[in-house]
């Protein structure tokens, strides 16, 4: 079995999923069928985090015989690849990958920093693992939870630090093996990205389905059956079957569905006061970026005088 040689780093919440699945229907690329498998993530020793129901500690795939299982099924594609986004985030990742893999091709999308952390905090109420639902009061509080052992899922504000985290991929990796792709061409001109994406790739053009990655998501209506939609995802291994296999499973997962799509209310939009207020804490970080990526973000750059959000997602 072999590693794999293309890898999705991230970030979190700019579009990522999207970008694996397209990339999937490419005959000379097999991408694994489980994304975030986070195996070069965690290999060193790390104590659990303390978050409530803290997904960083569900580390399926540390093995290397069951993650290199994912890729079993790669034949004669010149690519097998897996989407980690806590890989861009997490500082022993790109090391992890490089002794492995030194020949990796190392795709990253970055995101407006204020409306990646927007769409974050959304989807961990989503997933009943944030309870506080104001999003101010939400990244308020990240620091403390930072210091009192919460994982990456609450960093809204770390997480939108790309300069560090892209240089360390760029001291790992040649240049030439990192691609770097904004997640406002992803959204608005799909066509260019995955056709520079290709190019990068030295893979021939290839109709890929496109996907539209502009999508505000939701907010339950009430958190109490969000949360007991999430404590019935996080069931010890032994009762999983339960709630998957035969009649009864089927039975559980309508229903789970059908209260899912009952319980989800319209998401608002990112406000221009919150955007306002957060925006100046990635200012100095753009400039650093800026100058890495050698292109204008002056686009992400929010003012006080905004009348409304560029993107939703």
């Amino acid at each position: 079995m072999r590693f794999p040689n293309l890898f999705i780093v991230g970030a979190m919440k700019a579009g990522t999923t999207s970008v694996h699945r397209a990339l999937s229907a490419h005959p000379a690329i097999f991408m694994s069928r489980v994304k975030e498998p986070k195996y070069f993530a965690f290999q060193q020793d790390h104590s659990p985090y303390r978050g409530p129901g803290d997904p960083g500690n569900k580390r399926f795939f540390v093995d290397s015989r069951r993650y290199l299982a994912l890729f079993r099924d790669w034949g004669k594609e010149r690519y097998a690849g897996e989407s980690s986004t806590i890989y861009l985030y997490r500082e022993e990742a790109a090391a992890n990958i490089h002794e492995r893999v030194p020949e990796a091709r190392i795709l990253i999308v970055l995101r407006e920093p204020v409306e990646r952390a927007y769409s974050n905090h959304r989807y961990a109420i989503q997933r009943g693992l944030e309870r506080v639902r104001s999003f101010r009061d939400a990244v308020s509080m990240e620091e403390q939870r930072i210091a009192d052992g919460w994982g990456p899922l609450w960093h809204y504000k770390r997480k939108g630090l790309y300069a560090a985290q892209l240089e360390r991929f760029l001291r790992t990796f040649p240049r030439e093996q990192v691609f770097v792709g904004l997640f406002d061409e992803l959204r608005d001109r799909p066509a260019g990205f995955y056709g520079r994406l290709l190019e990068f790739l030295e893979l021939e053009v290839y109709p890929l389905p496109v996907e539209r990655v502009e999508n505000r998501g939701y907010l339950p209506r009430f958190v109490l059956i969000q949360r007991l939609l999430g404590l019935a995802n996080r069931l010890p291994a032994g009762l999983r079957p339960l709630t998957s296999r035969g009649q009864l499973g089927r039975c559980v997962q309508r229903l789970g569905g059908w209260l899912t799509s009952w319980n989800a209310g319209q998401a608002p939009a990112l406000s221009k006061e919150d955007a306002a207020w957060l925006g100046p804490f990635f200012e100095e970080d753009l400039d650093r970026l800026e100058d890495l990526l050698g292109v204008s973000l002056e686009a992400w750059r929010w003012r006080e005088d905004l009348t409304t959000p560029r993107s939703q997602g």
